[in-house]
């Protein structure tokens, strides 16, 4: 058997890491291709450090897997957050193995807990994940639509809805980012140079709620790879909720994103989040697909 060999990732590594994902998805399709473009930005989102902790095995001189991960802290806990992925020619030759064995050496002193998303229909990855005595601990749902853009939904009485002004808004935007997401397992914060990069991509959209001079909402679309449109985010206040502001909120991110001629449009959402699925359902957000959060304590 042929030795695997395993680094860490260099940024000259891109243009292979991009047709390593091109090739592994048109071989199994419950994976995903990326552009260079998309690689890029998601290398250098402020979690990941610039790639500083990924790492790629080669076998026989060929890019046989990548690994993509970064450590955070979650309610003062550290844990590390990663995805193996591993071409479908070299998989069951220890590749993944020799990955995972990388991500559980690279705290010293060792995190609280390894974790990683997994979409549902990736049976592999799953597997793996089973193999190495793993559990799921949450699902996201994804979800998607198709067709023209959805009629203009009326803005509750008191509360008006605005587009993004630049960045004397990034407080605001950074505010109900973290008051949104700040409790998911897997998020890391969100700095400047995030909100920098999402407003210089490819399709970027933003529009806040406001009440008696009060930002208390906001829907963040931008271009995901060449999947087109997405939902990035959508919150809500606490004490701005339940008066329909979501829904309105949602219908105009999805109009601006979309445009005239409309097109497929997709979002994620955490399962349990009944109020949120009623909203995405309502205005024609069908499900496509799951991602799973397998964890292991350490």
């Amino acid at each position: 058997m042929a030795q695997v060999v395993v680094r860490l990732y260099r940024p000259d590594d891109a243009p292979a890491a991009v047709a390593f994902f091109g090739e592994a998805a048109g071989l199994d399709p419950t994976l995903q291709a990326v552009t260079p473009d998309g690689w890029d930005q998601y290398c250098n989102m402020s979690f990941n450090a610039g790639a500083r902790d990924f790492a790629i095995a080669e076998r026989d001189g060929a890019l046989a897997g990548v690994l993509m991960s970064y450590g955070g802290v979650w309610q003062d806990a550290a844990f590390r957050h990663f995805r193996i992925v591993v071409h479908p020619h070299h998989r069951r030759q220890g590749v993944g193995t020799r990955l995972l064995r990388l991500v559980e050496a690279q705290d010293d002193p060792p995190t609280t807990r390894l974790q990683s998303n997994l979409i549902g229909t990736w049976t592999a990855g799953q597997a793996f994940a089973r193999k190495e005595c793993f559990r799921i601990v949450r699902s996201q749902i994804f979800m998607t639509r198709v067709g023209p853009a959805p009629d203009a939904v009326p803005v509750p009485e008191g509360f008006t809805l605005r587009a993004y002004r630049g960045p004397e808004d990034d407080a605001d935007w950074t505010r109900l980012t973290l008051e949104g997401y700040g409790g998911t397992p897997d998020f890391s914060g969100i700095t400047q140079d995030d909100l920098d990069s999402y407003r210089s991509g490819q399709g970027f959209g933003l529009c806040f709620a406001e009440r008696d001079g009060d930002v208390c909402g906001l829907c963040h679309t931008m271009d995901w790879q060449d999947e087109g449109p997405c939902i990035n985010s959508v919150v809500v206040t606490a004490k701005a909720r339940g008066c329909g502001l979501g829904k309105a909120l949602t219908a105009a991110g999805m109009r601006a994103a979309l445009g005239d001629e409309g097109t497929k449009i997709s979002l994620n959402v955490v399962s349990d989040n009944e109020p949120a699925l009623a909203i995405y359902r309502g205005l024609g957000f069908e499900t496509t697909d799951e991602s799973v959060t397998w964890q292991k304590p350490r």
